[in-house]
């Protein structure tokens, strides 16, 4: 939050930029789609089996608010920032555990809400401005932060929580060209080179500890990609729609579980992954 203070500060000192270097701030809604899931092993070695548990939520569905700034500090350079929040009003999730490798022989399996939640993310970062004849590319490098909070719920007393935290480097491009006179399209392809933490609260399991029962470490990458289009009706504000893609994925990692009597077990976390979609509309305001 202070970095957007500055932000928003510095936007009263950049008014007299000319204008292929103004200020732009977008704000959209849109309709986000989340799938998610993660597993773990019976042992520490990836073994015993491969997937031991496997906990996946799928079709979290509900509105995404997002705020763009784009700050011109030069002729060619801009702060980037973003900010944005995914509210889950729909969703289910499915609980499975397996006895043998390759998710044969199941031993449990349920299947449970998840009607609430979150996603947010923050990203701040540099970009550098290049022409070329029509067409104007803006390399980027930025830091970001995305956090989850997910839902496992019945009708029962069953409410525990997965929290996830996923930050790191990113490096992107943008590409901007005018189709027509009326009409600018924005493509935008992100990498982001990330860690992962997390941390779930099994509220039923006595044997377990709390709030804190296990956690998650994993190294993992994002990839993002979306499409912009500008209809330019007016010298400074003007609507968009955007369609936006992101993948997730982590590596083999470390899954540490915390008992009631003070210990603790690792096994492997064997995988995280995340995809998402969404389809939105929005503002951009130039100053």
């Amino acid at each position: 939050m202070k970095a957007l203070k500055l932000l928003l500060l510095l936007i009263f000192f950049k008014s007299g930029l000319h204008a292929q270097n103004r200020i732009e701030v977008d704000f959209s809604s849109a309709y986000q789609t989340d799938n998610f899931k993660w597993s773990i092993a019976g042992n520490s070695q990836g073994q015993n089996p491969n997937i031991l548990s496997e906990v996946s939520w799928r079709n979290l569905k509900g509105p995404a608010f997002n705020l763009d700034i784009h700050l011109p500090i030069s002729s060619k350079f801009a702060l980037k920032a973003n900010l944005g929040q995914f509210f889950i009003l729909n969703g289910r999730v499915n609980d499975t555990d397996y006895l043998e490798d390759n998710r044969t022989s199941p031993s449990f399996s349920a299947d449970l809400e998840s009607n609430k939640g979150y996603s947010r993310n923050f990203l701040l970062g540099l970009s550098y401005q290049l022409h070329l004849h029509k067409l104007r590319l803006q390399p980027m490098l930025a830091y970001g932060l995305t956090q989850q909070l997910l839902y496992l719920q019945d009708d029962n007393n069953l409410n525990s929580t997965y929290k996830t935290n996923w930050y790191g480097i990113m490096a992107g491009l943008n590409l901007k060209y005018s189709l027509f006179k009326s009409l600018e399209l924005n493509h935008t392809l992100h990498y982001h080179q990330l860690k992962y933490r997390a941390v779930a609260n099994w509220n039923l399991i006595e044997n377990f500890a709390h709030p804190d029962s296990f956690k998650h470490y994993a190294n993992g990458y994002a990839v993002s990609g979306d499409t912009k289009a500008v209809f330019l009706f007016h010298p400074k504000i003007n609507p968009f729609a955007y369609f936006r893609l992101q993948l997730w994925n982590t590596g083999k990692g470390i899954d540490e579980v915390f008992y009631a009597n003070g210990t603790q077990s690792y096994t492997q976390l064997q995988d995280v992954a995340r995809k998402s979609a969404a389809l939105g509309i929005g503002i951009q305001y130039k100053l």
